[in-house]
């Protein structure tokens, strides 16, 4: 693997910004500070180009853009990737010393997410002119005609014929909605059409490419989509500004995969066995089923897929991932953000991950950014936060996951935010809640304290609350246990990702809670293996989606990774002898993190020629069985008593040596 070799480029912004060259170097083998992004980076591109820099962070309100062309006259070639240092870290945190030692930290977790993203699919995707507008008011009437403009328009009037007034007389579904399914290019609108001449009509629908929705009474019970646009009567949007909303997202695209897919590790069945399958229940949009030739594992719709990133959350072993940023680029960025190595001074005394999703979450910290030189800000309320407040910009706060949470609280964050919309577009955020509330049981049971996560949502109208509910709970946080040392981090499936975590936090705080009880839902359990009465079938091992079971051959053992089960049930199942019980726990020890056994056995050997043949246990058991039932009595007396003491050849042997002799089986 080639190693990178970084430089990095900050705009002062004409001087109004302090930049701190030498804390600044302590990121990167070449550290630049410019007042203008041109004639800056045209010097900063001739040095990069000596020094064989291979990548390059540009640290400037205006992005990557104006330094690219300053690059290539130079020769230099390297990648550009950018941060926004101006509105993260210089305009909110007067103190300069605060301000260089956020700017260092979220340009090194920058850097480090960018070493480690990979390639993101793209399909074709085209999104035709058919436009279904439906309403119950005169303005959707005034939004048809409009969009008649920007392609083929169906109009659905919810009311009895005739009782919108100034709808056409013809070529007008007197229907009520029922439903919208599909996706962007491909939606298909669900119909109740209103009784005609005393006939009750069957159902029909209609196919679109786009649904625009314009009603007066309280909206329909409809998932939300790219594609769908419900808006209420009297209309809060100019027509033309629709019109471009409509009109933008129709054409040519190529659509990304947000979602990749491990099926080696995927829980979704074994053995024949279906199990899982908490993507399905959680994805907003109906974009993920069980393969047809295969339902043990699991078929993704990438045109459907809005990229929130729910079934990532939802996935409890991190076979559904997202792809940008992926699994690694976040951990990473963490990380970066986090470690004291190579960082010069310590960390803030108390940092504070501040997960934030791209729209309301992105818009406070925006706002917060311009306070001091907006004054349209600064009148809203905003003020300064705490610099010790990371951001790190998610899909969707759904995206959040508890392990994800632990493993800021295993790099040393001592809180973890969330900042995002009060009204999520992707619907309702029961996966969520029970991530943070099962975050904040753990964090309590190694007594932290569950008040180290919180969610602060907003709106247009109330960021500013926001950011100050979130400036309140970084400033009120005692640091957290762990001080991670690490460059980056080398992440592995979520499981792993999350025993070391709270491996890390048992040994910061001496603390080993034992078992956790779960409410419900939740993917994780003991397995509790009854020793007495196990044969050491295999069966558990034999179904196990996760491999949590494991059986040794040669020391005759079966041996639990408890932190590998994700509570599917088949072992409690499936077991023979009914000796597993689930118990729907999480235990908090190192012992659940390692494997243990949890039964074990000797081998016997035959009778007649000293092979070992069948462990202990479970001939006792085939004993007790067999012996037993009165019908079988004559087959196990005087010579033969000892043929279940021999393996199969030696017993058939010994077997035929008895039919000879006069026995009849």
């Amino acid at each position: 693997m080639r190693k990178e070799r970084w430089g990095v480029l900050v705009c002062s912004c004409e001087g109004e910004l302090r930049p701190d060259v030498e804390r600044l170097s302590r990121i990167a083998p070449l550290v630049a500070v410019t007042a203008h992004p041109r004639e800056g980076a045209a010097g900063f591109a001739q040095q990069a180009k000596e020094e064989g820099v291979t990548r390059v962070m540009v640290g400037c309100c205006l992005g990557a853009e104006p330094y690219e062309d300053a690059f290539r006259e130079a020769g230099i070639y390297a990648q550009i990737h950018h941060l926004d240092s101006k509105r993260l870290c210089y305009l909110p945190h007067r103190d300069a010393g605060q301000a260089n030692e956020k700017a260092a930290r979220m340009l090194r977790g920058a850097m480090l997410a960018a070493e480690r993203a990979g390639d993101v699919l793209e399909n074709p995707l085209e999104v035709g002119a058919r436009i279904v507008v439906v309403t119950d008011h005169p303005d959707g009437l005034a939004v048809a005609r409009r969009l008649g403009k920007v392609g083929a328009v169906a109009l659905v009037a919810e009311g009895p014929p005739g009782s919108l007034e100034g709808a056409p007389a013809k070529n007008v579904n007197w229907a009520r909605l029922t439903g919208v399914s599909g996706r962007l290019g491909a939606l298909t609108v669900a119909l109740a059409p209103f009784p005609a001449n005393g006939e009750e009509p069957p159902e029909k629908t209609l196919q679109a490419d786009q649904v625009v929705v314009v009603r007066e009474g309280p909206p329909p019970a409809l998932r939300a989509r790219t594609g769908l646009h419900i808006l209420g009567a009297p209309l809060e949007v100019e027509l033309d500004q629709l019109a471009s909303q409509v009109s933008d997202i129709t054409g040519s695209f190529l659509k990304p995969e947000h979602i990749s897919y491990d099926q080696d590790i995927c829980a979704g069945g074994y053995a024949q066995h279906e199990t899982c399958g908490r993507c399905i229940q959680f994805c907003p949009y109906e974009a993920i089923s069980r393969d047809p030739a295969n339902p043990l594992r699991m078929v993704f719709d990438h045109f459907a897929c809005e990229g929130c990133g729910a079934c990532t959350s939802a996935c409890p072993t991190g076979a559904a991932a997202f792809t940008d940023p992926n699994p690694a680029q976040v951990y990473n960025r963490m990380a970066g953000m986090l470690s004291d190595f190579n960082a010069g001074d310590a960390p803030p005394p108390a940092p504070v991950i501040a997960f934030h999703c791209p729209e309301q979450g992105a818009a406070a910290l925006e706002a917060a950014g311009r306070q001091q030189m907006d004054s349209d800000a600064a009148a809203s309320g905003f003020m300064a936060y705490d610099a010790g407040i990371l951001p790190v910009e998610v899909p969707c706060l759904r995206f959040v996951s508890m392990p994800l949470m632990m493993g800021a609280f295993r790099m040393g964050a001592a809180g973890v935010a969330l900042l995002g919309c009060e009204d999520c577009p992707h619907g309702e955020r029961e996966l969520l809640l029970g991530e943070l509330e099962l975050t904040g049981r753990i964090l309590e049971a190694f007594k932290m304290g569950k008040e180290r996560v919180r969610l602060m949502t907003g709106n247009p109208d109330t960021l500013a609350e926001a950011m100050g509910a979130l400036d309140t709970f970084a400033r009120g946080l005692e640091p957290g246990p762990v001080r991670y040392q690490g460059r980056s981090y080398h992440t592995g499936t979520t499981r792993e990702n999350l025993a070391d975590a709270l491996g890390a936090l048992m040994e910061a705080t001496g603390e080993q809670p034992g078992g956790l009880a779960m409410k419900g839902g939740e993917p994780f359990a003991l397995p509790d293996v009854r020793e007495e009465g196990c044969t050491l079938c295999r069966s558990c091992a034999n179904v196990c989606p996760t491999h949590a079971f494991r059986f040794d051959e040669e020391k005759q053992t079966l041996s639990l990774k408890h932190i590998e089960c994700v509570a599917c049930g088949l072992c409690e199942t499936v077991c023979p002898e009914k000796v597993i019980t689930l118990r729907p726990e999480l235990h908090l020890e190192r012992e659940a993190l390692e494997w243990r056994v949890v039964v074990e056995d000797e081998m016997v050997r035959c009778a007649r020629c000293d092979k070992p043949y069948i462990n202990k246990k479970a001939l006792e058991a085939v004993e007790g069985r067999v012996l037993d039932l009165k019908s079988l009595l004559d087959t196990f007396h005087g010579n033969r008593r000892g043929l279940l003491r021999m393996c199969p050849d030696c017993r058939a042997v010994n077997a035929i040596f008895e039919v000879e002799r006069g026995w009849e089986p």
